[in-house]
């Protein structure tokens, strides 16, 4: 799982491990501190006040390495339109459930085979954050991917794939 997708994935790994044989968990974090918490009351504050284009700017800004600015890149114009037809409600829904995520003290216990990955200009996830969760998990690995941001796998494909081929193959 990726960002939101990479947090759903940690839960149910540690809450229904014979459901997962190994999780590539990307660019996600197990727990919302005060700040990450600030942070999404003021994204839901924005959307809901003025949509999903008051947050574009600063959102495509931290998931690129470039800031957002290559607007041609096919990989940016994607990003671009998943967020801007994202409903508001949902994206509500999705920044409420990131605001309570509480998994990070739960990490020793995993039983699943996990590679953690960030990217190496995460501005939303930093590689910190990353690393943290990879030392709270038994057998766990971790890996930076150069030159990327928070949507690793759109800003770098190439290394992003490669990675999570070597992983799901047994490889890496």
């Amino acid at each position: 799982g990726l960002s939101l997708g990479g947090s759903v994935g940690l839960e149910l790994a540690l809450t229904r491990p014979e459901r997962i044989s190994r999780l590539a968990c990307c660019c996600a974090r197990a727990d919302a501190p005060e700040a990450y918490r600030a942070l999404w009351r003021s994204r839901i504050a924005k959307v809901s006040a003025g949509g999903m284009a008051d947050i574009a700017e600063e959102t495509i800004s931290r998931w690129f390495a470039d800031g957002g600015t290559s607007r041609h890149r096919p990989q940016q114009a994607l990003a671009l339109d998943m967020l801007g037809t994202t409903s508001v409600e949902g994206y509500i829904g999705c920044a409420n459930a990131l605001s309570g995520l509480d998994s990070l003290d739960r990490l020793e216990s995993m039983g699943v085979a996990t590679h953690f990955v960030c990217g190496e200009n995460d501005r939303a996830i930093p590689p910190e954050v990353v690393s943290q969760m990879h030392e709270r998990t038994p057998g766990s690995r971790f890996s930076v991917l150069s030159g990327a941001a928070h949507l690793a796998n759109l800003d770098r494909p190439m290394a992003f794939n490669a990675w999570l081929d070597g992983w799901l193959d047994g490889l890496v």
